[in-house]
């Protein structure tokens, strides 16, 4: 029987997950390795749900989540959940964009910086 698959290749966008995961992976550099964030997924029928968290592994791994995106297959639009507010999200620069904006609040600030001062 012949193959009748296509030939295939990956998109040259970053998925959101790529992107969440390489910030996820700057954290523990920044904070002294005090803490460091992960990118957690689950998925529904029609949605993959990417949660970021920060964790306190000298808290006995205590965490919380930063914001948390959801998004269908084909990757944008997304929506970006930070603090019970939506954004949607059109498309990799958007993304990158308000997250920085997240990670610069002085909320976040605030947050990460008191986990930092507990030894």
């Amino acid at each position: 029987m012949p193959d009748l698959w296509p030939n295939f290749e990956a998109n040259a966008v970053n998925s959101p997950k790529a992107i969440m995961n390489e910030q996820a992976s700057g954290l523990k550099a920044k904070t002294q390795g005090k803490l460091y964030a992960r990118v957690t997924q689950t998925s529904s029928l029609s949605q993959i749900i990417l949660n970021f968290q920060i964790v306190s592994p000298v808290m006995g791994n205590y965490k919380f989540s930063l914001f948390y995106v959801k998004h269908t297959i084909e990757g944008y639009p997304l929506t970006l959940v930070y603090d019970r507010e939506e954004f949607i999200i059109n498309n990799e620069e958007e993304f990158i964009e308000r997250m920085r904006i997240i990670f610069n609040l002085e909320d976040t600030i605030s947050k990460i910086s008191t986990l930092m001062s507990y030894e």
